[in-house]
């Protein structure tokens, strides 16, 4: 058995491991690990496991350093749980699972870190297609003493039809996005596939401007914006915009990521003119349209994004980004829950000297 840190891998061979484990998930893929890399100094020890030349597993995991601190997590962002490959027995499986988080968990020692922060998300590929599926999701909690909360999140079924896709949205904003007014706008997706690789960069840089505007500050480090650009150019990013036909006046930016056909929203700002933002519904017109535009592309889901009710246990939120949740929720999605938990290296597991196992055997 060979550990083989996928910082030492091409963009490709790590693309292909994941095929080969099979059910994978878009956060173990190269592009999101390296957005994650670019947005705040993270020390990467994602791995895969190989045996024959055979890729049997992957985690992605990084150590991130704060003042006298440090914690197996992307920063503010938990890892998300590894995965094995998918054609193992069951038996196999939780031989696999074991020796896989053991070395984690020596990871996290050998760094003397305080804790690890994971997730699971539900949307998985397999063989060119992504699917729902929950199997093993709560696997971890077999071997570490570890709290966990779950948070909903609000994925859109594109296999509907067009009709039931709009109907499933609120009444109140089917009735404004019927309105005649958004006549006026032009919604248009900018990538490799359409523009030119400056006109890519400077539409982007007006996205980027917009994010500054509104914030009235930089809200990530220049390196990062760099990357998300990048990922336009190689056509692993989507950016989506709307405009006023009259003037040609930029009003909105949507920047997603997909993976397959899922594609998710990850980045939205709207232009800061007070009557704008008064006359249309900005945020809700360019997703309806974005979800519109990848249902015309055969996607399978789009996902729009969580939505927080109350601060559990380790997960806060701000009430921002509760209010923001809360809109997410006009769009007529379904409930699907995301997995989070954290581990304190405190706390007992069965990799810890002094730990005592039930049964013998037990695992």
């Amino acid at each position: 058995m060979e550990i083989i840190f996928s910082k030492n891998l091409s963009k490709k061979q790590h693309e292909d491991y994941l095929e080969e484990i099979g059910n994978y998930q878009i956060y173990h893929t190269e592009k999101l690990l390296n957005y994650y890399f670019h947005i705040t100094e993270i020390h990467d020890k994602s791995f895969f496991i190989i045996e024959k030349d055979k890729p049997l597993a992957f985690a992605p995991l990084g150590i991130t350093k704060e003042d006298n601190s440090s914690s197996l997590s992307f920063s503010t962002v938990a890892c998300h749980t590894p995965i094995i490959s998918h054609d193992m027995t069951s038996q196999n499986k939780r031989k696999f699972y074991k020796k896989l988080y053991s070395i984690i968990y020596k990871i996290g020692d050998e760094h003397k870190c305080e804790s690890f922060e994971f997730f699971f998300h539900p949307i998985r590929f397999l063989e060119g297609q992504c699917k729902i599926d929950y199997k093993e999701s709560m696997k971890i909690l077999s071997y570490f003493n570890i709290s966990y909360v779950a948070i909903n999140t609000n994925i859109i079924d594109l296999n509907l039809s067009h009709q039931d896709l709009f109907m499933n949205i609120r009444k109140a904003m089917r009735k404004e996005l019927r309105s005649k007014k958004y006549e006026e706008l032009e919604f248009f997706k900018i990538n490799s596939q359409n523009r030119t690789k400056d006109q890519i960069k400077d539409y982007f840089n007006l996205y980027r401007n917009y994010h500054f505007i509104s914030a009235k500050k930089q809200t990530r480090k220049d390196s990062s914006w760099e990357y998300m650009l990048s990922l336009l150019f190689e056509n692993k990013c989507d950016l989506f915009a709307i405009r006023r036909l009259e003037d040609k006046k930029f009003l909105s930016f949507l920047y997603c990521f997909k993976e397959k056909n899922f594609a998710t929203g990850a980045s939205q700002v709207n232009i800061t003119n007070s009557q704008d933002l008064k006359r249309y519904s900005l945020r809700s017109f360019i997703e309806y349209k974005t979800i519109e535009y990848y249902k015309n592309n055969n996607f399978k889901f789009y996902e729009v994004g969580q939505t927080y009710y109350y601060d559990k246990d380790f997960k806060s939120f701000t009430e921002k980004h509760k209010r923001i949740g809360l809109t997410k929720l006009q769009f007529g999605g379904d409930f699907y829950p995301i997995f989070y938990f954290k581990f304190n290296f405190k706390n007992d597991s069965i990799f810890s000297k002094n730990h005592k196992f039930i049964v013998e055997n037990d695992f």
